[in-house]
């Protein structure tokens, strides 16, 4: 569960790619069934440019809304979501310098639902999760006061026994690279956003996550608008990369305003 080195990563592929947003929030009834609102978006410059390789490519439609939004490979993922997910609906949407899509889909029991832990794939995938990547997994209890168990299960940083793996050498220019951004960089981080998100259809009564607000719980949330300004933080992301343990990215994370990760190996959400 290296999430610190998530974050670096992503911090990396931003200075190839472009800008983008991903929203995932799950909505939990009390019986257990529930929607998954999945909202992916591409800058209109990023969008613009995807939309050129595709017409290179073969493409003829010129709406790069076109090239953003596949509904038939959306009915697809339904699936990498667990056996019991099924498709709903999904939309083209584009608004505030942004492109991209959104889709909904249902569950009749959250216990069969797999949540990747790292959505920012999908921008990459155009929707098309990876089999092999970590997933939330959850355990629902239902009663007068039901309880949501939610599990980061992640075997892809685990060796055969269960070891974490041997850190990267740490390199000084990493901490230049990710402090000394310039202002075309900056531009280009500015306003991504990566959030997920559990909503109960109750009252929370008790819970350990980190980040409660009302009926929400927050998994993750990284907001770069609040990171970009900040040399320290940016130079923190560049070690990050090399971090190989739990406690180590706890004591980093805490410190990086704009970063929310749930950093427990299990948390509890119990409601009525």
């Amino acid at each position: 569960m290296r999430k610190i080195g998530l974050v670096a990563a992503m911090a990396a592929l931003l200075l190839i790619t472009g800008c983008f947003q991903v929203k995932q929030e799950v909505t939990l009834k009390k019986d257990g069934s529930g929607k998954i609102t999945e909202e992916v978006l591409f800058s209109d410059a990023m969008a613009a440019q995807m939309q050129k390789m595709a017409t290179a490519f073969g493409g003829q439609s010129n709406d790069a809304s076109n090239t953003m939004y596949k509904p038939e490979k959306l009915k697809q993922e339904a699936l990498s979501y667990g056996d019991d997910v099924r498709y709903i609906t999904s939309s083209a949407v584009s608004h505030d310098g942004f492109t991209g899509y959104s889709v909904t889909y249902g569950f009749k029991d959250i216990n069969t639902l797999k949540l990747s832990n790292d959505p920012s794939g999908k921008t990459m995938k155009m929707g098309v999760s990876d089999e092999n990547e970590g997933y939330y997994q959850f355990s629902f209890k239902k009663g007068r006061i039901s309880t949501l168990t939610i599990r980061e299960v992640d075997s892809t940083e685990e060796d055969d026994d269960g070891e974490w793996e041997e850190a990267e050498e740490y390199e000084e220019d990493d901490e230049e690279d990710m402090g000394g951004m310039n202002e075309q960089m900056m531009q280009m981080f500015k306003d991504m956003r990566i959030f997920v998100s559990i909503v109960f259809d109750g009252k929370i009564v008790k819970t350990n996550a980190m980040y409660q607000d009302g009926n929400r719980v927050t998994l993750m949330d990284i907001d770069y608008n609040k990171i970009i300004g900040d040399e320290d933080a940016m130079k923190t992301l560049g070690k990050a990369q090399n971090l190989d343990s739990l406690d180590e990215a706890k004591k980093v994370m805490k410190d990086i305003e704009g970063i929310k990760m749930e950093l427990q190996d299990e948390v509890t959400v119990s409601f009525k």
